[in-house]
């Protein structure tokens, strides 16, 4: 590719040592060009993500809203409901309404949660493709250098 650096694998060691500023420019070079390939990689992940990610962060906020907005209407109507329906007094349908409420919500929101989740998991190949140019980075910066055993 055009953007691609050359590399000259016929160079020799000893030109690297007579030249120890040239060696650190190529690094220097690769290492900015390397970033940049990074965050262009991260940028077209998180577009990924983003578009993947919001049906499921659009379920989530409906979901939120809805159940705020229409909660105490359903729940006052299925409390009563059970008053009538199964002999109980107000305090235990209320109850019962309530947790009713309240597990309907929790499932809307692993659906909305699961859904969601799908989106950030596209995130994997810039956090894969980062972890590689660290240790490529390491390596670079320990070749040559001994380490004591």
């Amino acid at each position: 590719m055009v953007s691609q650096a050359k590399v000259n694998r016929a160079a020799s060691h000893q030109e690297d040592a007579a030249h120890p500023a040239r060696h650190g420019r190529s690094f220097a070079a690769d290492a900015i060009e390397l970033c940049e390939l990074q965050g262009a990689l991260l940028a077209a992940d998180f577009k990924q993500a983003l578009a993947a990610g919001r049906i499921g962060g659009v379920l989530v906020l409906a979901a939120g809203a809805l159940m705020f907005a229409a909660a105490p209407v359903l729940l006052l109507a299925l409390a009563s409901w059970f008053e009538t329906s199964l002999d109980l007094s107000r305090g235990a349908s209320l109850l019962a309404a309530g947790f009713a409420g309240a597990a309907a919500g929790f499932a809307m929101l692993l659906a909305g949660w699961a859904v969601a989740r799908r989106g950030v998991a596209a995130l994997g190949r810039s956090r894969e493709e980062c972890r590689r140019n660290l240790a490529w980075f390491k390596q670079m910066l320990t070749r040559g250098v001994d380490r004591p055993c």
